[in-house]
């Protein structure tokens, strides 16, 4: 990952129904566009986001792989002063090896030195692509975090704590280039001004 740069934080953003209908009969599952958006974990993550970026002088992007109605994903981001937003055209339906593939490829594009991603996805839960992430970029992930605090005397090093059974915390030291992972419940994602959200449905 020696292509890739220190100055930008990339955060991953998935289209998914937070409401959708299961067939009982047949197990298809059934999703609207206009129940969907992005899940909990993901707006932790942009949150977390925004928090690096910050302590870091960074820049901020974004970037879901979906079809065309994902980027509304993107809108939130742009709001919340994200520099770039990216939407790599795959089917709603691909499988997180490919979802990771093209959300590497634009981490090297943009020159993203730290990934963040959700843990899990409402859909299908498996929370493989930040893994996925992680493998094709070569480099360390920390994955299923509670809580970061980054350094904002050293850009690109933080501390992560990762839940463990018996009510216990694993207390990591990290660095970039890495990807992280975050749990929904971990942050709390600010609101955008109304500047911001003009500006973000002209975009």
């Amino acid at each position: 990952m020696s292509d890739l740069g220190t100055n930008t934080v990339l955060v991953a953003r998935k289209w998914v129904d937070r409401r959708a209908v299961v067939d009982p009969l047949t197990g298809v599952v059934h999703t609207d566009p206009r129940t969907s958006g992005a899940s909990d974990a993901d707006d932790a993550a942009l949150e977390w986001g925004l928090r690096l970026a910050e302590a870091w002088d960074a820049q901020l992007a974004a970037v879901t792989a979906g079809p065309a109605n994902a980027e509304a994903v993107l809108r939130q981001p742009v709001a919340l002063g994200a520099t770039k937003a990216f939407r790599v055209d795959v089917d709603r339906d691909a499988d997180s090896f490919d979802v990771a593939v093209a959300i590497s490829h634009v981490a090297r594009k943009c020159g993203a030195s730290v990934v963040v991603c959700g843990d899990l996805s409402i859909d299908r839960g498996t929370g493989a692509v930040p893994a996925f992430v992680a493998a094709l970029l070569g480099t360390p992930q920390a994955l299923g975090l509670v809580d970061l605090q980054p350094d904002p005397s050293a850009r690109g090093k933080l501390r992560a704590w990762r839940r463990l059974d018996g009510g216990r915390r694993e207390h990591l030291a990290v660095e970039s280039p890495c990807v992280l992972s975050v749990e929904g419940g971990s942050a709390r994602l600010r609101r955008a001004g109304l500047e911001g959200l003009l500006d973000a449905r002209g975009s």
